[in-house]
């Protein structure tokens, strides 16, 4: 089986250069039709070459989103609009928040940080951005969302569904580490992403612009493929099908018609305790507990019914 996988893949790589090359062409020609004005109107988002993975069994995940560098990214740090999102600078119940802000950016400038064009504190987003159309501008304000990794987990309640379903939910980076920072956020802003919702057999990562070289559209998809080798969940014998796509154009550049019951079904990862040691608790008389980082509650010691009852007769 891995090597009929093998002889796919290397079948799919060349398949690369003929879409790439038939993709442009097509969108040559349609933008230059009189008739379909419509393709002159294309966002942005669409305006990019885009990798469609169809997966034959679903993974047992709500939300993973994984990093891909490319060796030619089309989005380049300072060309986009960025928005950092920090934890508090102050615990100070009347803290100016702009005021911390402002020192945050000169610091970024000191630490050689470029390409980020706006700070927010998580109190300034949580206070500023509560109703739906404010979430809805801040969606469209900025390409690429950032988040300190220490208040990364309290995003999704703050930001809404919004971010997940157009794939802008913020990439988590460490802000407290001063001395790689500024590496960090380039490469988060350069790399395209896989985001996997769970919840369909689809999804897909942006590749490249069609104003660059075809070259370069090659090589990074090439790249991408290769990273779904290593990194899809299921692996590669995962995926029924990978699409190439230029806004209303699509072209197949793999397919396998393997059934999905060859692959191994993917459990999803046990939820690892706290480092704090178990704790006895008055809500579950004579138990000692764990509590994981999902909120669930293990209890790993408890005394038998039987033994109990005869401690109270006695």
């Amino acid at each position: 089986m891995k090597v009929a996988v093998l002889i796919r893949v290397f079948t799919c790589a060349i398949q690369i250069v003929e879409a790439v090359v038939a993709l442009l062409a097509g969108q040559k020609k349609s933008t230059g039709n009189p008739q379909g004005g419509a393709n002159k109107q294309l966002m942005p988002e669409e305006q990019r070459i885009t990798l469609t993975i169809v997966q034959k069994r679903f993974p047992r995940i709500r939300y993973q989103k994984l990093q891909c560098e490319l060796p030619h990214p089309y989005r380049k740090c300072g060309s986009a609009e960025v928005c950092l999102i920090i934890k508090d600078l102050s615990k100070v119940k009347n803290f100016d928040q702009d005021i911390g802000v402002a020192r945050f950016k000169e610091g970024l400038q000191s630490a050689g940080v470029t390409g980020v064009t706006e700070v927010f504190t998580f109190t300034q987003l949580r206070g500023e951005y509560k109703a739906f159309e404010a979430k809805r501008k801040l969606l469209s304000r900025y390409d690429v969302f950032l988040a300190d990794d220490r208040i990364y987990g309290r995003l999704a309640t703050v930001l809404g569904n919004k971010f997940f379903t157009k794939n802008k939910f913020p990439v988590s980076v460490k802000v407290s580490e001063s001395t790689t920072l500024a590496a960090e956020i380039q490469s988060a802003i350069e790399s395209t992403y896989l985001t996997i919702q769970g919840n369909g057999p689809q999804c897909s990562m942006h590749l490249a612009s069609p104003d660059q070289p075809v070259e370069e559209l090659v090589a990074n998809a090439v790249e991408a493929v290769a990273f779904l080798k290593k990194n899809f969940p299921g692996g590669f014998e995962n995926i029924r099908t990978l699409y190439l796509k230029l806004g209303s154009l699509s072209l197949p550049i793999y397919v396998d018609t393997e059934s999905p019951n060859a692959v191994p079904a993917q459990n999803p990862p046990k939820s690892e305790g706290f480092a704090a040691p178990p704790q006895d608790v008055t809500t579950v008389e004579g138990a000692r507990v764990k509590v994981c980082r999902d909120g669930s509650i293990h209890v790993l010691k408890q005394l038998k019914k039987k033994a109990k009852q005869t401690n109270k007769q006695a």
